[in-house]
């Protein structure tokens, strides 16, 4: 996404596994890039690369195990979940080109609602809150983390 003198992308693939039909655990990496003119002559940016783990326990079914048709799947079809997830990652912070390289660590706990819409292929909404937030080393601006994403599988 631009907007104007600020820019941020992240690719960000997860992999996952259904253990039970109601938890699923993965891992996931990570790679963004962001950054803003703040005034003329002064800038600063990010590369953030970083690698996790999560799981999710499904709460609250809303079609049981059965599709839009009636058909059993074994899947859950939409539903709320909490979710929690462990993520390391190391940042190369550019600001008026002194760099500097900072780890950090986040715990993501929360809860979201997912649904599948095509045959397998589905989407999802979560909130997060990062309890080892930390506001000098941690590369979000705030603890509470919006995430949201499509899926294959589950």
């Amino acid at each position: 996404m631009n907007f104007g003198n600020a820019l941020y992308i992240q690719i960000a693939p997860q992999l996952g596994y259904r253990v039970t039909d109601h938890l699923h655990v993965g891992g996931s990496i990570s790679y963004s890039v962001q950054s803003q003119r703040i005034s003329p002559g002064v800038s600063a940016s990010q590369n953030v690369l970083g690698g996790g783990v999560f799981a999710r326990y499904m709460l609250i079914n809303f079609n049981g195990f059965k599709n839009n048709y009636g058909k059993e799947t074994g899947l859950p079809m939409s539903g709320l979940y909490a979710t929690a997830g462990y993520e390391r990652s190391r940042y190369k912070d550019n600001f008026n080109n002194i760099e500097e390289k900072i780890n950090t660590n986040a715990l993501y706990l929360g809860g979201g609602y997912t649904s599948n819409f095509y045959r397998g292929f589905g989407y999802y909404v979560e909130l997060t809150y990062d309890v080892l937030y930390d506001e000098f080393t941690s590369f979000t601006p705030w603890p509470i983390v919006p995430k949201a994403g499509i899926y294959f599988g589950f």
